[in-house]
């Protein structure tokens, strides 16, 4: 089973790194202004992990706020897509 979900993420890595995590008006107009008011405090230094990373837009926001990320995902393939995004300045596993 686990390797069926992980064919499937893989598949729409770069159909999703390419066209829904940059384009979509449900994640730039709802879904991330909404998780982005929900983080409160100071993140400076704090150590923090973005399960589901997906293309590591979360990732990047919680990094250039000063936070330690760890970045996991079922699909190596949107590891691959949140490492083109970001470079080094997240811990991806």
């Amino acid at each position: 089973m686990t390797k069926k979900i992980n064919e499937v993420f893989d598949s729409l890595a770069t159909t999703y790194e390419q066209n829904i995590d940059k384009d979509s008006p449900y994640n730039s107009e709802y879904e991330r202004p909404a998780m982005v008011n929900s983080i409160t405090g100071n993140l400076y230094g704090k150590s923090v992990l973005d399960a589901g990373c997906a293309a590591g837009w979360y990732s990047e926001y919680l990094s250039n706020q000063g936070a330690m990320v760890t970045g996991i995902d079922i699909s190596n393939k949107m590891i691959e897509a949140a490492k083109r995004r970001i470079g080094d300045k997240v811990n991806f596993l």
